[in-house]
């Protein structure tokens, strides 16, 4: 199965970081989303959506588009996870199903905040 997993250090604690997977003013911010419907509980709705982009990737053309999925586990200060992940580029095929588990934990001899983001499924 198809899959991204990767891990960083955030200078900021576990929850600002699930917070703002969820948060319109910051996923505007942040992942330059344009509009956002998060709703952070159990079966709650996940779905952004990005400017379509001036350029045009080789496989899907522009990117942008919508993200949608629906929230299957939620913990405010420590991750969440969400299935039936779709996108809709805005010149292409739909991209999924997938599913999304973002984890925040403390890094505590740094005072950061390891978060993993793993992405699995979808196309080839």
């Amino acid at each position: 199965m198809p899959s991204v997993d990767h891990t960083l250090e955030m200078a900021a604690d576990p929850g600002t970081v699930v917070a703002a997977f969820f948060d319109p003013a910051a996923l505007a911010a942040w992942w330059r989303v344009e509009r956002s419907v998060t709703t952070p509980r159990m079966l709650g709705v996940y779905a952004v959506q990005w400017p379509t982009t001036p350029f045009a990737d080789e496989q899907f053309g522009p990117l942008g588009g919508v993200l949608y999925g629906t929230v299957m586990d939620y913990r405010a200060e420590r991750e969440f996870l969400i299935a039936e992940v779709h996108w809709l580029p805005p010149a292409s095929e739909v991209v999924g199903p997938m599913a999304l588990h973002v984890s925040c934990t403390p890094a505590p001899q740094s005072g950061t905040t390891r978060v993993r983001i793993l992405q699995t499924g979808g196309d080839d």
